[in-house]
Order: C-alpha cells, then sequence, then structure tokens
C-alpha cells in the first residue's frame, strides 16, 4: 500500500459520518445494559454522585496495577457562596511501587504489605487510635456485593494475591490484615473501580460531571444512568435499604470491550487483533488506548516499508514525540536508536505524519464514545436538563499526549454543533475518590435511615 492510501486509510469519518457511529453505538450500548449476561455496563453501589456539601476526614487507598498510593483525604463542603464546588484536602500521603515480588503474594501475605503501607500513613498523620473510615479504589476484577465489599477475582496484570482466596470477601481480608497490624478502629467503607472514583472526584467539585473517562494504558469510562436502564439481573440481590432510595446508578461501562463492527478498521487494525491474546475482545481498547497505538503505528509504517520486525517496540509516549519530530530532533535520534533506521527528510514526514494519523483518529473515536454516552444521558436522566456536561478525565495519554485531547474535544464541538461536553483533567482522581465514596455512602445510608 502507498504511503498516501496509508494515511487515507486513518483518515477519521466526516462529522455526519461519525454522528451515525453514535447512532449505532448508542444503539449497541442500550442493548448491553439489556443484557443480563453481558460482560459491560457493569453496576456499582454509587447511586448518586456527591454534592459537594459531604464533609469529613477518610483514608483512601487506590490499588493499580504498578502503584499503591494511601492518603488522608479531607473533604470541607462547599466554598463561600454555596457554589457546589467542594474543597478536598489531601493531608498526607505515601506511595509505593507494587513490584513483582509483591505481586508474587498470596492472600492475606498480601494484604499484610498493603496493611503496612496503611500503617505507616497513619502513623505520619498522627491518627493512629482514631477511627477511620478507608476507601479503597480497586482496579482489578471484583464481583461486588455491598458497598464496602465484594468477592475476589483473578486479578491479571501479573498478581497471584487471588490465588487461594478466589470467590472469598475481600473486605475480611483487608480488614484481618488491618487487625493483625493492631488498627482496630480502621475498617473498610467502599469499594470503588478507577472509573468510579474518578468521576466521584471530579463531581465532587464540579457538579456538571456525569462521565468519566480513563484513557491510558487501557480506555474505560463510568456514566449515571437511571436504574430502570439495567436488566434486573444485572443489579443481582441488593438490599430493599438500597433499592428505595436509588433511582439512578454509577455503570462501570468497560467500553474497552464496546465498536466490533462500528468502528472503521484498516488491515493493520486488523492484523494487530489476530495477533492479540483474545482476538476481539477489545476493539474499542485497541483503536484508542496507549497500550495499543505504537504497535498501531508500528504495523502502518511496516506495511509501508520500514521494517520495525520486534512487536511492541514502538510506545506511545515515543510515536507521540514523534508528532512534530523533524529530522535533527531528539526523538528521531531515539527512533535511530531503537530500530537501527536512519531516516530521510522525507521519511521523517511520513512517520510524523502516521502517528498524528492514529492520534487523530483515535481522539475521534474517543469523542464518539463521549458523545453517545452523554446522549444516552440525556434521553434518560428525568428531571436533569443537561445544558453543559463536564467529563472527568484521566489517563496519561489523555492528560499527557500533546494534541489527543485537544483534538477530541475539538470533534465532540462538531459532533454537538457548539461546546456542550467538555473534557475536564480529574486529578488524584484514584485517592480523592475512594476517600469522596465513603463520605458520600455516609450520607446514603442517612437517606436508608429516614425510610
Amino acid at each position: 500500500m502507498s504511503s498516501s492510501q496509508l494515511l487515507a486509510s486513518l483518515e477519521p469519518p466526516s462529522i455526519e459520518q461519525l454522528r451515525v457511529l453514535s447512532d449505532t453505538l448508542l444503539s449497541s450500548i442500550k442493548s448491553n445494559l439489556r443484557d443480563p449476561n453481558g460482560t459491560t455496563m457493569l453496576p456499582s453501589y454509587i447511586h448518586r454522585l456527591p454534592n459537594g456539601q459531604e464533609r469529613g476526614t477518610a483514608l483512601g487507598v487506590d490499588l493499580g496495577g504498578s502503584t499503591l498510593r494511601v492518603a488522608v483525604i479531607q473533604l470541607s463542603g462547599q466554598g463561600g457562596g454555596g457554589s457546589g464546588s467542594g474543597i478536598v484536602d489531601v493531608l498526607v500521603r505515601k506511595s509505593w511501587s507494587v513490584t513483582d515480588d509483591v505481586k508474587q503474594l498470596h492472600g492475606s501475605a498480601f494484604f499484610d504489605w498493603v496493611a503496612e503501607k496503611i500503617e505507616v500513613v497513619i502513623a505520619k498523620a498522627n491518627l493512629r487510635g482514631t477511627p477511620l473510615r478507608v476507601g479503597l479504589t480497586w482496579s482489578f476484577p471484583i464481583v461486588q456485593t455491598s458497598p464496602e465489599s465484594g468477592t475476589v477475582q483473578k486479578m491479571g496484570k501479573g498478581f497471584r494475591t487471588h490465588e487461594g482466596i478466589e470467590g472469598t470477601e475481600l473486605r475480611i481480608h483487608f480488614e484481618n490484615a488491618l487487625r493483625r497490624k493492631n488498627l482496630r478502629h480502621v475498617y473498610l467503607a467502599s469499594i470503588v473501580n478507577d472509573t468510579t472514583a474518578t468521576l466521584l472526584t471530579h463531581a465532587y467539585s464540579h457538579p456538571q460531571a456525569r462521565i468519566s473517562l480513563i484513557c491510558g494504558t487501557g480506555v474505560n469510562a463510568a456514566v449515571l444512568v437511571p436504574v430502570t436502564c439495567l436488566a434486573v439481573e444485572k443489579l443481582g440481590r441488593r438490599p430493599s435499604s438500597w433499592t428505595s432510595v436509588a433511582r439512578n446508578v454509577v455503570v462501570n461501562t468497560e467500553c474497552s470491550m464496546l465498536g466490533a463492527g462500528i468502528f472503521p478498521t484498516t488491515s493493520a487494525d486488523s492484523k494487530l487483533d489476530s495477533l492479540s491474546d483474545k482476538p476481539g475482545f477489545q476493539p474499542f481498547e485497541q483503536l484508542t488506548s496507549g497500550r495499543y497505538l505504537g504497535e498501531v503505528v508500528r504495523l502502518n509504517l511496516e506495511a509501508a516499508g520500514l521494517k520495525l520486525v520486534d512487536r511492541w517496540s514502538l510506545s506511545t509516549e515515543m510515536i507521540a514525540q514523534l508528532e512534530s519530530a523533524d529530522i535533527d530532533s531528539a526523538a528521531i535520534r531515539a527512533f535511530k536508536s531503537t530500530f537501527g533506521i536512519d531516516l530521510e527528510p522525507s521519511e521523517v514526514d511520513f512517520v510524523s505524519s502516521i502517528c498524528r494519523a492514529v492520534a487523530r483518529r483515535a481522539a475521534a473515536y474517543i469523542a464518539v464514545m463521549v458523545y453517545a454516552f452523554h446522549r444516552l444521558q440525556c434521553g434518560e436522566l428525568e428531571g436533569e436538563q443537561i445544558r453543559l456536561a463536564s467529563v472527568a478525565c484521566c489517563g496519561a495519554v489523555i492528560e499527557k499526549h500533546p494534541t489527543l485531547r485537544s483534538q477530541c474535544q475539538e470533534f465532540l464541538d462538531a459532533l454537538e454543533g457548539q461546546r456542550k461536553i467538555t473534557l475536564d483533567i480529574a486529578h488524584d482522581s484514584g485517592l480523592v475518590g475512594a476517600g469522596v465514596a465513603v463520605l458520600s455512602s455516609l450520607e446514603q445510608d442517612k437517606e436508608s435511615a429516614k425510610l
């Protein structure tokens, strides 16, 4: 395939065509919400978003694939004038790398390691002996059985923690480890996943937030929708204290698995999918996430005759640098060092063009996904007129890529005809969202107690 044909194949569809894709995607989303056995559209126990008035102190614990972060979170409610924007302070924080040795720890040994780090933060904050509620952002599969617990599932990402305890209650293992550290006044009050934590973080200070988007190594989103949108079976058995007050629910969309047969793809995309561990498993993620964008570029360059033979050898970080590279740039020197290829000036221009094209296509497809979720909410959330929606964003790609977020915003503006949806960064979302979840759940408990 010629260079011009490759670039043309990566060109996003027109705005009118993107709207048609959104129509098809919206139908797919609604179908997945109604699918009782589906692996997408998973409801949390969060049935309302914070209003910025929540106050108190909680311990936030954010466990991801490579890092454990622990912090004391203080919510001070609204600022002057009752603007609806809650004030958040992170009083004490520490983080630790989750090394390969830690990932090999089974069951109680792993939770003992987590409890040890929690103890460090509590001591640093001089809060030993003080009753503390913990909010946990758990970025791994879990079958949630209550707002504060769920059954442990296979974790992936190199972890062996689940071995021997799969199917048992996470809260029991977590709190038993705390007791072994003599932290008897500390207990687990909330578990959320990273997309829900991101939405809660942003909603506390931005009342217009109804959607969150994570775009880093992977991609996912959470949305607030009416309970009636979901198949009853998806909710499982929930106590009357929840069902009697819950009109809406925050849904973990697992949107990485959406989009099959909807978004246009190229031969490079097909090759990437055929060589993956689970072909067809994450079509949207393969088109948009940091895990795959570099490989998509590599496959397109290979199709143009550049022999970059090693799979995964071109990182998304490098392609971001290559977007604006010239023959004398550090990015081109890094490219030569990695692949042993001296590029002619015309080849440098072509490599940069492919990098920009792949990023622009990803921005367009992310915009279509966000637009579909926004349309879902506009059609379903009763009593709410969503004039301006703020999308809570986090993740290395959406935060650090030089052009992707701004291009995605441009596509959203074009799809709406004006700026009605804004992409806003939610800082410290895993930590702060864990704390907000705890203090929001207290308000929800008060609502239930009144019934």
